[in-house]
């Protein structure tokens, strides 16, 4: 009895293990594809400036306010000191009043 459930394990264990193997490089290769996506967009995060979606440049290291209403001096997207919350977006461009997202975001 103990030989047949030893045979039937190494069955199951051989039958699974390439499933097993193709999920894991699964998981590394959309690993490495958000750490490139994210490194694409790095630099356009990093500038002094981001465009709204019409094109208007807009001041990225500036006094912003935040969500739970804190005013903050400094880099737009960095997270409150206050709440916590990182901003997924600039509220308003002063030329045309559209929002502005987080260019490091999907």
């Amino acid at each position: 009895m103990a030989s047949t459930l030893k045979k039937l394990s190494v069955a199951v264990f051989v039958l699974a293990l390439p499933w097993i193997v193709l999920y894991c490089l699964g998981l590394g290769l959309v690993s490495v594809w958000r750490a490139a996506a994210t490194l694409w967009r790095l630099p356009r995060a990093l500038r002094n400036t981001v465009r709204c979606p019409l094109g208007h440049p807009v001041e990225t290291a500036s006094f912003w306010r935040c969500q739970c209403g804190a005013a903050i001096a400094g880099y737009a997207f960095t997270r409150c000191p206050h709440c916590g919350e990182a901003a997924g977006r600039i509220d308003v461009c002063p030329t045309c009043g559209l929002s502005i997202r987080n260019p490091v975001l999907p």
